[in-house]
């Protein structure tokens, strides 16, 4: 019973179970609904809490946010309706070319500048504010009330347009800064007056980015001022920026120690609490180093900028460049792998890492850089500028250079350098036209020494004078003294137009007021032999700057060649003048301490003016003055001293600058020298002396074929015609491939010899052939009349001898010559004429004397007839020169 009781409280729990569990379920559901409710008002509460929290933080950032703000400008309603600029569309468009110039002086910047640039944050620190008011409660006028009320200022560029009298005015209020009014614009076109207001606004607040420009193009001058325009108006503040500055400055002027002790100044000054700003200095101080050649200090520098900024792959590249230096060269290059992991999307990183790559000749790997740089910016201009330089300078692959360079001015049209390398490459490829207009692009651009240089070379070398009415501008625009000078040099001498010295003299002279143009416009005189119109300016120069010791050399060079000029023209007063005081200026010019170079011209040139002045003592010491500089033009200036003792004609001058002239290593200069020495003495019939002279010549010299012949007439002279024989056949082999002249003058000495050695078939046939190369070879008709006179012919010696005097007028010795053979011929007026000729002309010499003789002894036999012969004048007496020049004899 117990058993079957307990089955049936079994099958009756059985029977009430899911009852219960029905009860339960819908007690659940209706809890959950009820639960609905709460949870949609806790959501809402906590979203609306969560939007409130954005709001907060992006008011305190807001707050925070902006240190520029720009406010619309104040415009006239006018401008608004009908051109479109309203005071925010001003505010804006402001905004934009200040974004403009800053780009524009990045993209100026050298290649090196550009990291630079990459690691410098403007001191605006990021895009200002416009100030665009709106209607109603905005968050930013809740934003602008805020900062009133907790006392942040901001600066803030505000401004007004007026219009007057057709002009447009634009005035520009900075905060702390006083107001600034533009020279007025066009109404229709505001826009030259906005981008001078932005320029003004950008150098005021962002002084730096201007004075890296300035500094990195090597504007010393725009750095100077731009250093003074801030210690003027914000010293205190700007301290350590003016301190970079000066830094930057000196590092330009390679003044590296100065350009370190104020970049120290600068990290340790106060004001420096911008990281952008410390890291620039050390990687200026670093560039500084590197250029000082102490890679290893600027490594440390590079380091230390690093830490503020460890991403930037710029400041890594200069590390790696540093590490190369250091010859740490595998250690350079994972600074450059390093760099390109930390920094991948920097395109200048690849473009220094493969110039590098290049300047260790691995031009594979370079290309690759290359490459990757303008696959990671397609518009890098630099990367292909870069590889350009590398195929022009590292590879000599001119044609891929210029497609390099091209790409590059594509994507960047403002770079000047790349304009001017890609002139080189084209002149390298002799397209020089083509290479004109690049580097005018260049000069366009920018002004450089070294594009004018190409652009002038080339200039020249295509020796197109009409080229230059296309090239005139560029000419005129350079107003560097050296680069003007030069091209006007050049142009004036061939175009010869007066208008371009007007030009020449207005841009120049009159405006810029300085002395040196006015020496550089009276040298591009004196090349034209303008000598007056030069001596204008050179003493205009002296009265600016009379204490110029080059100016009164220049001066007295002009008047040297005017006197030189004045002398062939036979004013020979007016040439003395200028001789004289060529003398005073070039002794003004060596006691004002001209340079060594000027120095020794002015000793050539003193001794020309004493030469004109006849004080030959004197201008030979000037010569020995310049000589003793050892300039490399000595031999130059030992040919004025031979002039100069040629002219002058004493023996005892020859041998006391004996020694000088040993000094040389010329040969050809000694050899000259010993045989105007002979010929000196030669003249004073001092034969033997003269065979000394000429033998050491030809000792010298043994191919100086006029000392020969002259030892071969002086051996004639004191009977050793054997001798003077031997000289002869030596001669005849030397001269093969002289002028005729001389040799008409070795067949004719050969001919005397041969003559008095009483060969006188061979000796006529020897003068003979002197006159079939030179009917002016006065010694064939001297030799051919003494045949005649040996043959009794004195009726046809008379014409030879007649013949020499045509020639030679002025020798005594043919005069003498020619009277005998009329005193033969009985015609004793005639020949006491040429005697008396003889004596006007050699009158203490023997000829003189053997004249006189002949005139008396015709006098006492005028009335008789005599058959004695003529007879032959003594050695001593037989005094003559050759009919060929000087020129001829001293080459």
């Amino acid at each position: 019973m117990k058993h079957l009781y307990r089955q049936l409280k079994k099958i009756e729990a059985l029977k009430r179970a899911p009852v219960k569990k029905m009860a339960d379920s819908k007690k659940t559901t209706t809890s959950w609904w009820e639960k609905v409710p709460a949870f949609y008002s806790t959501g809402m509460k906590v979203f609306f809490a969560f939007l409130f929290l954005l709001l907060v933080v992006h008011a305190a950032y807001e707050l925070f946010r902006y240190d520029l703000i720009i406010r619309p400008f104040e415009t006239p309603f006018n401008l608004t309706r009908q051109e479109g600029y309203s005071g925010t569309v001003v505010a804006y468009r402001l905004q934009d070319y200040m974004n403009q110039k800053r780009e524009e002086l990045k993209r100026s910047s050298v290649p090196g500048v550009k990291g630079v640039a990459a690691i410098q944050l403007t001191e605006l620190q990021r895009r200002p504010e416009i100030d665009v008011p709106a209607i109603g409660l905005s968050l930013n006028a809740i934003i602008y009330q805020l900062r009133r009320m907790l006392g942040i200022k901001q600066r803030r560029v505000s401004g007004d347009i007026v219009v007057r009298e057709g002009k447009l005015y634009l005035t520009v209020r900075i905060t702390k800064k006083p107001a600034i009014t533009f020279p007025p614009g066009e109404v229709k076109n505001p826009e030259p007056v906005i981008k001078q207001a932005a320029e003004y606004v950008l150098k005021t607040l962002e002084p730096l980015t201007f004075g890296l420009n300035y500094c990195t193009n090597n504007k010393k001058e725009l750095l100077t001022s731009l250093i003074k325009e801030i210690q003027q108006s914000q010293h205190d503040e700007k301290k350590a920026l003016v301190l970079t500055l000066e830094g930057c400055l000196f590092k330009n002027m390679e003044k590296y120690e100065a350009a370190i002790n104020k970049l120290d100044q600068a990290l340790q000054d106060e004001s420096l609490e911008n990281d952008s700003l410390r890291a620039v200095i050390l990687y200026l101080k670093g560039e500084t180093l590197l250029e000082e050649d102490k890679p290893t200090l600027a490594i440390e520098e590079y380091e230390k900028a690093l830490e503020l900024y460890p991403n930037n792959g710029v400041i890594y590249a200069q590390l790696a460049e540093a590490l190369i230096k250091s010859k740490k060269t595998k250690k350079g290059l994972e600074e450059y792998e390093k760099a390109s992991k930390k920094d991948p999307d920097n395109p200048w990183l690849y473009t220094a890492w493969g110039y590098q790559l290049a300047e260790l000749k691995e031009f594979k790997a370079a290309d690759e850089k290359f490459k990757k740089a303008v696959t990671v910016a397609p518009n890098y201009a630099l990367a292909y500028a870069n590889w350009g330089d590398v195929l022009l300078k590292k590879r000599n692959e001119y044609r891929a250079a210029t497609e390099k360079y091209e790409q590059a001015v594509k994507l960047d049209p403002s770079v000047a350098w790349v304009y001017g390398n890609w002139g080189v490459a084209l002149v390298k490829l002799g397209e020089d036209e083509k290479a004109l207009a690049k580097f005018e692009k260049s000069l366009d651009l920018k002004s450089t020494d070294w594009v004018y240089n190409h652009f002038e070379g080339v200039f020249r070398s295509l020796k197109k004078p009409e080229l230059f009415a296309q090239y005139e501008g560029v000419a005129l625009k350079q107003k560097r003294t050296s680069s003007y000078y030069k091209a006007f040099e050049y142009v004036l001498q061939r175009v010869k137009k007066p208008e371009l010295f007007a030009k020449y003299e207005d841009a120049v002279a009159i405006k810029q007021q300085r002395a040196s143009y006015y020496e550089k416009w009276g040298t591009v005189l004196a090349s034209l032999k303008q000598y007056e119109a030069a001596i204008t300016k050179y003493q205009k120069a002296l009265e600016m700057n009379p204490t110029e010791g080059f100016y009164h050399y220049k001066l007295a060079n002009a008047l040297v060649e005017l006197g030189k000029h004045e002398s062939e023209a036979g004013k020979d007063e007016q040439a003395r003048l200028k001789y004289e005081q060529a003398r005073v200026n070039y002794e003004k010019a060596v006691q004002l301490k001209l340079p060594k170079r000027s120095l020794v011209w002015a000793y050539s040139g003193w001794g020309e003016a004493l030469v004109g002045l006849k004080l030959f003592p004197e201008a030979l010491a000037k010569y020995e003055e310049a000589l003793n500089l050892k300039h490399r033009m000595h031999a130059l200036f030992y040919n004025k001293l031979m002039k100069a003792l040629r002219q002058f004609d004493k023996q005892e001058y020859f041998a006391q600058y004996q020694p000088l002239i040993e000094r040389s290593k010329s040969n050809i200069l000694k050899s000259r020298y010993y045989y105007r020495w002979g010929r000196t003495v030669a003249k004073r019939n001092q034969h033997r002396d003269a065979i000394t002279q000429y033998k050491k010549a030809l000792d010298t010299n043994p191919k100086h074929v006029w000392s020969r012949i002259m030892l071969g007439h002086e051996l004639i002279q004191v009977q050793e015609s054997t001798e003077a024989l031997t000289e002869c056949e030596t001669l005849l082999e030397l001269t093969q491939a002289s002028s005729d002249n001389t040799k008409a003058a070795v067949h004719a000495l050969c001919g005397l010899a041969q003559i008095a050695l009483n060969q006188r078939e061979a000796g006529t046939k020897n003068c003979q052939k002197a006159l079939e190369l030179s009917e002016n070879e006065d010694w064939a008709y001297w030799c051919l009349g003494d045949v005649l006179v040996m043959q009794n012919q004195p009726e046809q010696a008379v014409k030879q001898y007649e013949a020499a005097v045509d020639i030679k007028p002025e020798n005594a010795f043919y005069r003498y010559k020619w009277g005998q053979a009329l005193a033969q011929l009985k015609q004793y007026d005639a020949a006491i004429t040429q005697f008396e000729k003889a004596i006007e002309l050699d009158k203490n010499g023997e000829i003189g004397k053997q004249s006189q003789a002949e005139i008396e002894a015709l006098k006492d036999e005028k009335s008789t007839i005599t058959d004695s012969p003529l007879q032959e004048p003594s050695p001593d007496t037989q005094k003559v020169t050759p009919s060929s020049t000087e020129e001829e004899e001293d080459s």
